[in-house]
């Protein structure tokens, strides 16, 4: 009589515990996965950190950029305004430069000679405003500095957000001869 052949003649270790080095890495499984867990969720907070990041340094962008346009297109309004006579100077006394515009007073407060140059600007805290200063010694013509200033999204108390531009221009009828990003007062 034949013998039959069984699977477990064919393969003897199943359905049998292992012995020997198998033996030692019985429950390894679940300190590898927590491992495993533990690494991915670093990486994720990484992300997460790099993309918050890289937010609040867009954010900061665009509203140095909207404080930029704000200022320049003031500085445009407020220099036709002035070749059209619609916009009154500031008289500075001295023969320097005038420097009305570093004083808080000049663009803040509630008596500010800063002319607002819209009722309000797109993605910005605050309206454009500008400021016209002349010196004018002896039968010079007259000296015109019109300093302009835009700012972002949060005017708080940083001048992070703000924008300086400045026009100088010798005699009412002359040509802007120099236009420039200014630094902001301190």
């Amino acid at each position: 009589m034949t013998r039959m052949t069984s699977v477990l003649d064919v393969m003897p270790a199943l359905g049998r515990r292992n012995t020997g080095s198998a033996c030692s890495e019985r429950g390894m499984t679940l300190p590898v996965v927590l491992a495993v867990v533990a690494l991915l969720q670093l990486l994720a907070l990484a992300q997460l950190d790099i993309a918050t990041a890289a937010l609040r340094s867009a954010v900061g962008l665009r509203d140095r950029v909207v404080a930029f346009y704000a200022a320049d297109a003031a500085l445009a309004v407020c220099a036709r305004k002035l070749s059209d006579g619609a916009l009154t100077a500031r008289v500075w006394a001295g023969d320097d430069e005038p420097a009305y515009w570093r004083l808080f007073e000049a663009f803040d407060g509630d008596y500010a000679p800063a002319v607002r140059v819209a009722a309000s600007w797109p993605g910005a805290a605050q309206a454009p405003q500008c400021l016209l200063e002349m010196t004018q010694t002896g039968t010079d013509s007259p000296r015109y500095l019109l300093t302009a200033r835009g700012v972002g999204a949060s005017l708080g108390a940083s001048v992070g957000t703000q924008a300086w531009m400045q026009a100088a221009r010798v005699g009412t009828s002359g040509r802007w001869f120099w236009r420039s990003v200014a630094q902001a007062p301190r």
